[in-house]
């Protein structure tokens, strides 16, 4: 889920996406590693309000500090080109 126009930025020109570990144990543990990840647009991004529009190949998946959480909140970071 997109909730900032950031993040879709970051898809669009860095090919990555971050997803905190705690959510991906919980949510996707069944279903890890992802193949492909399908992107749900919020209001935030005025172009594709509430749908699935984009979607990508994951390429690598790697460990990352959240870099703007005070708790410092470690992350998956997916990388993947939207098609």
């Amino acid at each position: 889920m997109l909730i900032h126009l950031s993040d879709f930025e970051i898809i669009q020109n860095q090919h990555w996406y971050r997803i905190p570990i705690e959510k991906a144990n919980k949510s996707l543990k069944e279903r890890w590693p992802p193949k492909w990840i399908a992107f749900y647009y919020t209001n935030a991004v005025k172009d594709y309000p509430q749908m699935i529009i984009h979607y990508a190949k994951v390429s690598n998946i790697k460990q990352a500090a959240n870099r703007t959480s005070f708790q410092k909140k470690r992350e998956l970071q997916i990388e993947a080109k939207l098609l």
